[in-house]
């Protein structure tokens, strides 16, 4: 579907990328190698449960979805732990109770309100509510707490400059955030990497478009560049977290606010490209952010999570090997309950990981 890039470019780009880490930060802001002098400040007492290859053990406190899920994607748990999760192949949203027990199915394939196609990425806001990034139909649904359909962003008109109609591209709606009242954050991405708009958009509760920065890295750059972007989350304080990356390499970017105006002196930016600590190998489709800051990454084309600290700097990673449950296979979308306990979307498994917190709950060590 998406075009291969001239030879010439990809080639400098890849230079780029081995040499510099390919740095796509502009002007402001700054970048940090995460990997340089990782393992420094490692999280108390992880020493005797990190593997030879840098690995660390933690505990999977649950899986679930195995046998009803077929393709998950995007993921949220509300304050009662009950945990919602999107299907791309059903068309439904599932909900499970705190005890991984399925208890409600949501919508299905349709153009109506509450259907469904292709659901992605899912997020909450202080009331419950539940924000679906709608991929197939071009819009983000929300719906309160009874799964209840209430109103929506975007549409295919509104998404269509994103389109490439000779590559039959059409769905450029991938991450998804959403404010404790009711803001909504998304990406847009286009078919080529280096030549089409992409887009961090984000929508007031009344639907107003109250933030646009674009990105073409052969052209208008509003604000920082990126392409390709994946995943965002967005923590306490109103700072946005979006992963991207093209050409083989995987970024993230931590974006300060000040109201709904971004810090560009504060931008932060890190990742290089590679299967080493703090690297990544394509763009990371899920990320997320606990409560004291901590980033956790799901660096899916190395089929593991890796997790920094505020500042860029690395701290861990793992994948699960050696445990009863197997590996991860291709991790995606990641969100964090009020106890600190991490779910993943393990997504070449069609199934849903809850593991203990690891940096803070005492799962390393």
């Amino acid at each position: 579907m998406r075009k291969k890039t001239k030879a010439i470019i990809f080639l400098l780009l890849l230079v780029t990328a081995l040499t510099a880490g390919c740095n796509f930060l502009g002007g402001g802001g700054r970048e940090v190698n995460a990997g340089e002098n990782a393992g420094e400040n490692p999280p108390p007492n992880n020493a005797a449960l990190v593997d030879e290859e840098g690995y660390t053990r933690v505990k999977v406190l649950a899986q679930l979805g195995e046998g009803t899920l077929e393709d998950p994607v995007g993921i949220a748990v509300n304050a009662a732990g009950h945990i919602y999760v999107s299907d791309a192949a059903a068309h439904r949203i599932y909900r499970f109770n705190s005890a991984g027990e399925l208890v409600a199915e949501l919508g299905g394939r349709g153009e109506g309100p509450g259907e469904f196609s292709q659901p992605g990425a899912l997020a909450l806001d202080a009331a419950g509510n539940l924000y679906v990034a709608d991929v197939g139909n071009n819009r983000v649904q929300v719906l309160n707490a009874q799964g209840n359909f209430l109103r929506q962003v975007g549409s295919r008109e509104e998404f269509s400059p994103f389109f490439s109609p000779q590559d039959a591209y059409d769905t450029p709606l991938s991450g998804l955030a959403a404010g404790p009242a009711g803001e909504i954050y998304l990406t847009l991405k286009g078919a080529y990497y280096d030549i089409s708009e992409n887009e961090l958009r984000m929508y007031n509760p009344q639907g107003g478009l109250d933030l646009k920065l674009g990105s073409v890295l052969e052209g208008n750059i509003d604000l920082i560049p990126f392409t390709w972007p994946e995943a965002l989350a967005l923590d306490g304080e109103g700072t946005i977290y979006m992963a991207h990356g093209a050409n083989g390499v995987g970024k993230i970017i931590v974006l300060p606010m000040k109201g709904r105006e971004p810090v560009a002196e504060e931008i932060l930016q890190f990742g290089n490209l590679g299967k080493g600590k703090g690297e990544f190998m394509h763009t990371p489709a899920g990320i997320c952010v606990d409560a004291q800051g901590d980033i956790y990454v799901a660096d899916t084309h190395n089929d593991r999570i890796q997790v920094f600290a505020p500042d860029g700097r690395w701290l861990l990673m793992f994948n699960l090997k050696g445990t009863e449950e197997g590996e991860l296979a291709e991790p995606g979308s990641l969100t964090l309950d009020g106890e600190g306990n991490l779910y993943v979307v393990d997504r070449g498994h069609a199934r849903i990981l809850k593991l203990a917190d690891p940096v803070h709950h005492g799962s390393v060590g």
